[in-house]
């Protein structure tokens, strides 16, 4: 469990941590996002990019939903690299839920690094506290459930590769 000011900084935390890991180690990692995902998703997608990472956008239907099989396939196609996929639960613009058993299929069929933007699922979600342990990273905002702006929380699995923001 580490605090932060917000789902921002938390998922910044996590995408860019997650690049500088690799470019550190002078490996080329992956990040797959649904095209549909907060701004600050999109953009940490084009700072992963400029360093050296590949980035792997994705559609949703017309229903804001995205074709399961296919994306894990698209994972498994990638080959070499750690992957990272940033799995909205719930969509802060459409209100679209994604079952959270689909990020665990997810993992168990191609084995990559999941953060879930979980901020959206507190009142939204039944039973939103009962997480999954097979995730990698959850990103909450307080301010979604009356907690003032500035207060924000994610849990992490020690093994998740990551560089803090603020050494």
């Amino acid at each position: 469990l580490f605090y932060h000011s917000g789902a921002s900084e938390g998922i910044n935390t996590f995408l860019k941590g997650f690049g500088f890991y690799f470019f550190k180690k002078n490996v080329k990692a992956h990040l797959f996002y649904a095209k549909t995902d907060h701004s600050c998703v999109v953009r940490c997608a084009e700072d992963f990019q400029s360093l050296g990472h590949f980035i792997h956008p994705f559609d949703v239907d017309a229903n804001g939903d995205f074709e399961l099989d296919d994306l894990i396939k698209k994972i498994k196609e990638v080959g070499n690299g750690p992957i990272l996929l940033n799995y909205t639960w719930v969509n802060n613009e459409s209100g679209i839920v994604w079952p959270l058993d689909w990020a665990e299929r997810i993992k168990d069929q191609t084995n990559c690094f999941i953060h879930v933007d979980a901020v959206q699922s507190i009142g939204k979600i039944n039973n939103w506290w009962q997480l999954s342990n097979k995730i990698d990273a959850y990103t909450f905002s307080g301010h979604k459930f009356g907690a003032l702006k500035g207060i924000g929380w994610s849990f992490v699995n020690e093994d998740f590769p990551f560089c803090p923001l603020i050494r």
